[in-house]
C-alpha cells in the first residue's frame, strides 16, 4: 500500500501533519462533492492536498491543491460543495478530535500511533471550533484511548 500525502493543520504558529482527512468525513457523506480524476495518482487516493489553520479557535481551510483533476474549474465545484460560502472557508460541519504528535522520543515509522512522543495535544473539534484542548504525556494519553475507545 503507497504511503498517502498527508493534509496539514497550521496550529499556533506550527505546521503538522494529519493522520486523518478533515475533508473526508464531510465527502464520506455526500460522495458527489469529491474531485473527479482525469488520472491516477496512488499517493493520493482521495484527489486533493489540503492545508487547514486554527485562527481565533476557528477552523478553516487554508489552501487546497487538486491532484490530476479534470481541465476546468474543477476547484470551484469542489469548494462550492463543501462550503456554504466560498468567502468563509470555515468547517462548520466538522465534529471531531484531532491528535497532534510532538517531539517523538521512541521509534521511526510513517504511522504516528507505533512511535511514542513527549506529547499528544488533543483538539476537540465542534461545528469548525475549538472547543477544548488537552496536553497528555504517554500514559495519560494511554489512558485517553482506553477510555475513548
Amino acid at each position: 500500500m503507497t504511503w498517502q500525502i498527508q493534509d496539514k493543520l497550521i496550529y499556533n504558529n506550527e505546521e503538522y501533519y494529519l493522520h486523518d482527512e478533515l475533508l473526508e468525513f464531510r465527502i464520506r457523506e455526500n460522495p458527489k462533492l469529491a474531485p473527479k480524476f482525469a488520472g491516477g495518482f496512488t499517493a493520493c487516493w482521495r484527489g486533493y492536498v489540503a492545508t487547514f489553520e486554527i485562527i481565533d479557535f476557528e477552523l478553516f481551510l487554508n489552501d487546497i491543491n487538486l491532484i490530476h483533476t479534470e481541465e476546468g474549474n474543477e476547484k470551484d465545484i469542489f469548494l462550492d460543495g463543501l462550503f456554504e460560502d466560498r468567502n468563509n472557508l470555515k468547517l462548520k460541519w466538522l465534529n471531531c478530535l484531532i491528535i497532534l504528535y510532538k517531539n517523538r522520543i521512541q521509534g521511526n515509522s510513517n504511522i504516528p500511533e507505533l512511535n511514542r512522543y513527549d506529547e499528544y495535544e488533543i483538539l476537540e473539534i465542534k461545528n469548525g471550533n475549538l472547543n477544548d484542548f488537552k496536553i497528555l504525556n504517554f500514559k495519560e494519553y494511554e489512558k485517553f484511548k482506553e477510555e475513548q475507545y
